[in-house]
């Protein structure tokens, strides 16, 4: 940067960038990590938080992390959200390089299968499988059922 002999910045001079080079230590930035969160979501998450921190001092810290749950939200999960929102978190992430992320395709499934055979004559009768304690209930309505129907 150059500067006349007095100190002072002159027409054309160029400022630094704000003290987003300053990084805060990084026991601070961990405390907001969620810990549903993998190192790559983390990662992203972390970068954008840290390239805004010093436009949202104080309090207005929180709307910064909601900014960047919105935007990872967005990238990982496909979240929308209303257009002026979308277009500040776009606009706010522009330049992280997010990696080459996985297509999650909508997978139909197929068509039910034919029956391999058609059902039982007697579909309604309960069952009567070895090991399976019958009801009194079941011995009647066997009772009451024609003897072709009926299954020992």
């Amino acid at each position: 940067m150059a500067q006349g002999g007095d100190g002072l910045l002159r027409e054309g001079d160029l400022l630094p960038p704000p003290s987003s080079s300053v990084m805060p230590p990084e026991a601070v930035v961990s405390q907001w990590r969620y810990s549903h969160e993998s190192d790559w979501q983390w990662g992203l998450r972390r970068t954008f938080i840290c390239r805004h921190l010093h436009k949202y001092p104080g309090a207005a810290l929180d709307q910064l992390l909601a900014l960047s749950s919105a935007w990872t939200n967005h990238i990982f999960l496909g979240c929308r959200y209303s257009p002026q929102l979308m277009e500040k978190i776009f606009k706010m992430a522009e330049g992280i390089d997010i990696g080459e992320m996985p297509s999650h395709e909508l997978v139909l499934p197929n068509a039910p299968k034919a029956q391999k055979r058609p059902p039982s004559p007697c579909a309604a009768c309960p069952s009567t499988s070895p090991g399976r304690a019958t009801s009194k209930k079941d011995k009647e309505l066997r009772i009451s059922l024609p003897a072709s129907t009926q299954q020992e």
